[in-house]
């Protein structure tokens, strides 16, 4: 049997099939096909209409998959430079629309899956975007959570904070429309041509806009040389030969209570809205003694920097080395006799975590995971367990005690549902997150006070960074690893002495309330406070706060640095009551603390000289004046 096929491409219209068979010799036979009507009598080749319409429906199926980034990305796409960066994958996302309505024809299921698994891969790479402000494929590879950690609880745990309700609709939109515009298609081979001409046309009106260069920053970038930087994750490392003890000029306090508020802002308020956080846990505390921070700053704006920098005394901008030199603070308590706990509500299974605290040699170690509940906020579950085990330890305890408490409400998404009563009438997120973080931290107080521990317990309260009320279903500001603006710089910082204190110590700790503190103060305060010293040639890079910080002391933030790589970067060099502030869109600002507005500052001014003194900050600094 010999069949001719006379069809301009598959889809349009009719096919004309001639067959010679018995029965049927010679006779036209038709077939429909997509459910169309017959072409028109007379109609031949495509007209100019036709390729004109199939261009429109090409462009549209782009257009679709453009408006979802748009939508989620928002301003970032004032800058066509930008839209070209992104094109590359609105661009694959319509020819797999594309493809799919073709295999349609052949294979419905096979058509199916295809836009089932684009669905699911858009809702990922816009969840990235709205977070991220890059694709998940450019940035999974800097991601905390590794293949191996990824079990289906912590992917349930994301995927229930992340994804947004409208970025699904928003997905599910644009693939839909992608894929019934190309079933309109008069031909489907012109659709391709010119969904592949488009993108052309967007690169070359990036190139244009790149004829025209930053001078300045194109001249910083070229002062800047690009070290080796990003060196490995988070390890286990044995510190103890690092470390001596010695007799302290005082005896140490019965109880140490050292709370790490997760994302909490030393602007963050109480669950009412009338008061600072901090000023309500001076007055819930039934107790004096509080010296609060103001002018606390944090090494990162991210975790995986900021616990560490907390926990062992290491700057952001120090080696991966002397992380993993120097001595966690548990293990001076260890040192010192302490019975040592750390309880937190959030897996330890990210970032290097669990095997980095394997060196702490806490007594007893309790995480989320320990606790057979489910996740309610990122991969943490309800504070509420955490602050019970906390207290239920403290009020059990006989001799000597350390605690770490690393709660997580506060941290975005922000917890809002818990076992433990919402102190306030907040109805915000952030605001409920508050109202459970102080029902949590009453429960510790009386703890402390019905075990008789009280009066003779070093309290620390510090947040590893702020955080952003991120309240949009789509859009969001800026990412917090991309700033170190509106609080994220800032965390809470305050500390209560115990009774036990002597009276130059606290005079000390009062006399720093308002100097320039960091997160790597901690460690060294703990030192002193404990009789540790230093061996091999170690030393800290902060200040004890039991004794006057040097008025010229100079903070490095930063969210890249030898154990946590990034795609982007953002840094800050602080001294006295300014910061510099840089990231890539607004480079370098050097503004008071809190402040909105700053002045531009250039190679000449002392802060982005002190940035140089350090490979880490010059990384930093390259990064951000060569972005786009």
């Amino acid at each position: 049997m010999v069949t001719d096929i006379a069809s301009t491409f598959p889809h349009s219209g009719y096919l004309k099939i001639r067959s010679t068979s018995v029965g049927n010799l010679g006779r036209p036979r038709q077939r429909r096909i997509a459910g169309r009507g017959p072409r028109k009598a007379g109609r031949g080749l495509m007209t100019g209409r036709d390729i004109l319409r199939d261009a429109l429906l090409a462009g549209g199926i782009i257009l679709c998959i453009s408006a979802a980034w748009l939508l989620v990305v928002g301003n970032e796409f004032s800058d066509v430079a930008i839209f070209g960066k992104h094109y590359p994958y609105i661009f694959l996302y319509g020819w797999l629309a594309f493809l799919s309505a073709v295999i349609w024809e052949t294979g419905k299921l096979l058509a199916r899956a295809l836009l089932v698994g684009l669905f699911v891969a858009l809702v990922i790479d816009l969840t990235s975007l709205r977070y991220f402000r890059q694709p998940y494929v450019e940035i999974h590879r800097y991601l905390p959570v590794s293949a191996n950690d990824a079990t289906p609880e912590i992917l349930l745990g994301y995927a229930t904070s992340y994804i947004a309700f409208g970025v699904v609709l928003l997905a599910a939109a644009a693939i839909g429309a992608g894929f019934f515009l190309s079933r309109m298609s008069e031909n489907r081979a012109r659709t391709f041509i010119v969904l592949a001409i488009l993108p052309c046309l967007v690169f070359l009106g990036s190139a244009m806009f790149s004829l025209f260069p930053d001078a300045e920053a194109e001249r910083l970038a070229g002062m800047l040389d690009e070290p080796e930087v990003y060196a490995g994750p988070l390890r286990y490392s044995d510190r103890s030969a690092n470390f001596t003890t010695d007799a302290p000029d005082d005896d140490p306090p019965q109880t140490i209570l050292v709370v790490l508020l997760e994302s909490a802002s030393a602007d963050t308020r109480e669950s009412g809205g009338s008061k600072l956080l901090s000023e309500w846990l001076i007055e819930r505390s039934g107790t004096n003694g509080w010296v609060n921070f103001a002018n606390a700053i944090t090494t990162s704006n991210a975790t995986d920097i900021a616990i560490p920098s907390l926990l062992t005394g290491t700057g952001a901008h120090e080696s991966m080395d002397k992380l993993h030199s120097l001595p966690f603070i548990s293990e001076m308590a260890v040192a010192r006799g302490y019975e040592t706990h750390l309880v937190t509500s959030s897996t330890l299974d990210w970032g290097g975590f669990r095997e980095f605290f394997e060196a702490a040699r806490y007594d007893e170690t309790v995480t989320g995971d320990d606790f057979n509940r489910p996740y309610v906020n990122d991969v943490a579950v309800d504070d509420a367990v955490a602050y019970a085990a906390a207290a239920e330890r403290i009020e059990q305890a006989d001799g000597k005690l350390f605690v770490t408490l690393y709660p997580q409400a506060l941290h975005w998404p922000f917890q809002t549902e818990s076992e433990l009563p919402v102190t306030g009438q907040a109805s915000d997120r952030i605001g409920r997150a508050a109202g459970i973080t102080q029902s949590g931290m009453t429960q510790l107080f009386a703890a402390l006070r019905d075990s008789g521990r009280l009066e003779d317990t070093l309290i620390v309260i510090v947040g590893d960074h702020g955080e952003f009320d991120y309240s949009s279903a789509l859009r969001m500001p800026k990412m917090r690893l991309d700033t170190f603006d509106e609080g994220i710089l800032s965390p809470i910082f305050m500390v209560r002495a115990p009774g036990s204190m002597d009276r130059l110590q606290k005079d000390g700790l009062r006399s720093n309330s308002d100097r320039l503190v960091a997160s790597t103060d901690l460690a060294p305060t703990l030192a002193e406070l404990l009789g540790i010293r230093l061996e091999r040639g170690l030393t800290y890079d902060g200040h004890s706060l039991l004794r006057p910080m040097p008025a010229d002391r100079i903070v490095y933030s930063t969210s890249v640095n030898e154990w946590r790589g990034w795609p982007t970067a953002a840094l800050a060099v602080s001294q006295g009551d300014k910061s510099m502030v840089c990231n890539a869109k607004l480079k370098c600002m050097v503004k008071a603390r809190g402040a909105v507005d700053g002045t531009q500052a250039g190679s000449g001014h002392p802060l982005f000289a002190a940035a140089l003194d350090h490979a880490v900050m010059r990384y930093g600094l390259r990064r951000i004046y060569l972005s786009d």
